[in-house]
């Protein structure tokens, strides 16, 4: 289970940070580090134990650390939990390490695809140029997908490309080709936004930016010496 961490409000606000393990989180020298000058230098520590859960445990700080109000000692960290230490409040969202892997596990499947289907027509396409869709704001902040065929679809709990924003619909947006090329299309375009704008269709071009919820996606092509937007 990886724990995203995003300062709502702080020195720091707006910033975002991974924790893959146990972490110590205070001012310079801890490993998650937070420039409020109200923290203590090991101020708390975030604890991942054996059985894939995050805890919150304060190391005996001047000003300690409040969830809801209420002073803490060691709590089990939710997802979307907001706590305060100092002057800096955080939000945590909580991201399952094995889904993570889910576009991975379709492209393993489609290399095998061709040798099991050779007599039957397949809806499968090869994008040209490939695109990776590169998550740059949200939950998922630094993960990408490299997609070389399509369509693909993304959305929340999806068995394809799968968005742990709580806001995305089941199936918030495709990847569709036509004549090689990639095109966006979705069924919401009151909930999913490209470019500012709430469209249905679009031809895909680099630097495109998908919006919904709380996430923020960049369009990046491979011009033949690496992906760029």
């Amino acid at each position: 289970m990886r724990l995203f961490l995003e300062i709502i409000d702080g020195p720091q606000k707006g910033e975002k940070i991974q924790v893959k393990k146990t972490s110590t989180l205070g001012r310079a020298g801890a490993v998650v580090v937070i420039e409020d000058p109200k923290l203590s230098q090991t101020h708390a520590v975030l604890e991942y134990n054996s059985k894939r859960q995050w805890f919150l445990q304060d190391k005996n700080s001047r000003n300690g650390v409040w969830v809801n109000g209420i002073r803490e000692n060691r709590i089990q960290i939710t997802n979307g939990m907001v706590f305060q230490v100092g002057s800096t409040f955080i939000k945590c969202s909580l991201v399952k390490r094995s889904s993570q892997k889910v576009g991975e596990s379709f492209l393993d499947w489609l290399g095998g695809l061709a040798g099991r289907v050779k007599n039957e027509k397949s809806d499968l396409s090869e994008i040209k140029p490939e695109v990776r869709l590169r998550v740059i704001q949200g939950p998922q902040t630094g993960q990408s997908w490299d997609l070389f065929y399509g369509p693909r679809i993304l959305g929340k709990d999806n068995p394809d490309l799968c968005l742990y924003d709580d806001r995305a619909p089941e199936q918030a947006f495709e990847i569709r080709v036509k004549r090689r090329y990639p095109y966006f299309h979705t069924d919401h375009p009151d909930k999913v936004i490209i470019n500012e704008e709430s469209i249905t269709s679009k031809q895909l071009q680099p630097g495109d930016v998908i919006a919904l919820g709380e996430s923020q996606i960049i369009v990046e092509f491979d011009d033949g010496s690496g992906f760029s937007s």
